[in-house]
């Protein structure tokens, strides 16, 4: 073989100067492709020096660039002079210094293979050592979105692998991967190809998103959902998302803006009500007044449902026109922090108490929220316009009591 004798002569062809003129023709012998990579360019018996590496680089190149024939032995010792096995590749041409980008499209040819083929495996720990060695860290050209990362028998993209463990389906920690706790190459080069040391924000966003919504979740969803959503609710920065899923107490996803809080207790306690009403987890309540979800006791309107007057007179109407009930009125206010004591005045005392008084002998309230109905409710006492409707009772004292709670109704 030609090259093996100029390599056993080389000293004399390098003083002939022809080395450079070598360079410049197809004649330099080719390995056919018969390893797992192999080059997307069409494979010839004879190529130019800088379209082959050496055969101890396929597993880093091997994707993109074809190999120097096993035939060839380069690197020349004897007595009087000494050439390695790489200086004398390199004057050749041949590609000793390996270009960023035939690095990367030959890791994109072997990501395509079979992730739990044994020599799979090994390549890709060749690669991972030497992006480690050669970059220290730096973000290189490839995309988070890529699976590049090899990690329980399985191409991972990056976004899914964190160098803190996090307790969600599909995401991985690169503990399963590094198994030497002071392997800091394999570390550099996980970096490079994106590896954080934790999800973003925007990242568990995305993540509750992707669920299903309005359906019944599966364990590992809801497990997932729970997750998320604690993720979310502690993020201390501003909340830019106006609309997000949270859970129900039935394990549903629902949109926020399908929401609402459930605190008021006395459409916990109705029998007549609105069944079809999403309402956020408990646990959750804070993240949705952050979602503007509106809370059912600071919204509900209401009206009078059915209202039947009574014909009986009371004389109760006489202790509410006294002072003195007024007066405790007033103090009862007070000591509520319901008014200050600059305003204990007649005043306050007109836009408490009401112009009217009826007597009603049923008393129906219908509650609505956002105009929609909530439920219907019997009261004792209900006030609209001014007037005050109170559910006469077979006791004087019985309504003397719903009489005093009045102000607090």
């Amino acid at each position: 073989m030609l090259l093996n004798y100029i390599a056993n002569n080389f000293e004399v062809f390098e003083k002939m100067n022809i080395l450079d003129t070598l360079k410049e023709y197809a004649w330099f012998p080719v390995e056919k492709p018969n390893d797992i990579l192999k080059p997307k360019s069409e494979y010839t018996l004879l190529k130019k020096a800088n379209k082959l590496i050496l055969f101890n680089n396929i597993k880093i190149a091997g994707g993109y660039y074809h190999v120097l024939h096993k035939k060839v032995k380069l690197g020349k010792k004897d007595e009087n002079i000494v050439y390695s096995y790489y200086d004398m590749a390199d004057k050749l041409g041949l590609r000793t210094k390996l270009p960023n980008n035939s690095v990367f499209e030959s890791f994109r040819e072997l990501i395509k293979l079979n992730p739990q083929h044994k020599r799979v495996i090994d390549y890709t720990n060749k690669f991972y050592k030497y992006i480690g060695r050669i970059f220290q860290g730096k973000i290189i050209d490839f995309n988070i979105e890529e699976r590049t990362i090899l990690i329980d028998n399985q191409w991972i993209a990056p976004k899914y692998v964190y160098q803190y463990k996090i307790n969600l389906t599909g995401i991985k920690s690169w503990d399963s991967l590094i198994k030497n706790e002071n392997d800091s190459t394999l570390k550099k080069a996980l970096i490079s190809l994106g590896v954080q040391e934790k999800p973003t924000f925007d990242f568990f966003i995305e993540q509750l998103r992707q669920l299903p919504q309005e359906q019944n979740l599966n364990s590992n969803q809801r497990r997932d959902a729970k997750a998320l959503l604690h993720e979310i609710q502690n993020e201390d920065e501003n909340l830019l998302y106006d609309k997000l899923p949270i859970l129900t107490p039935y394990n549903q996803l629902v949109i926020s803006s399908k929401l609402y809080i459930n605190d008021f207790p006395a459409y916990k306690k109705a029998l007549d009500k609105n069944e079809d009403l999403y309402f956020s987890q408990t646990q959750f309540e804070r993240l949705a007044k952050r979602l503007k979800v509106l809370a059912l006791s600071e919204n509900y309107t209401s009206k009078i449902d059915t209202l039947k007057k009574s014909n009986n007179g009371h004389s109760i109407i006489n202790i509410l026109e006294r002072d003195s009930f007024k007066e405790g009125i007033l103090r009862l206010l007070y000591h509520e922090n319901k008014i200050k004591q600059d305003n204990l005045n007649e005043k306050v005392l007109n836009e408490v108490m009401p112009s009217k008084i009826t007597f009603v002998s049923q008393l129906v309230i219908e509650y609505l929220i956002e105009d929609e109905f909530l439920f219907r409710s019997n009261e004792t006492t209900y006030k609209n316009d001014g007037e005050l409707y109170i559910l006469e009772q077979d006791d004087e004292d019985d309504m003397i009591e719903i009489i005093s709670k009045y102000p607090n109704c």
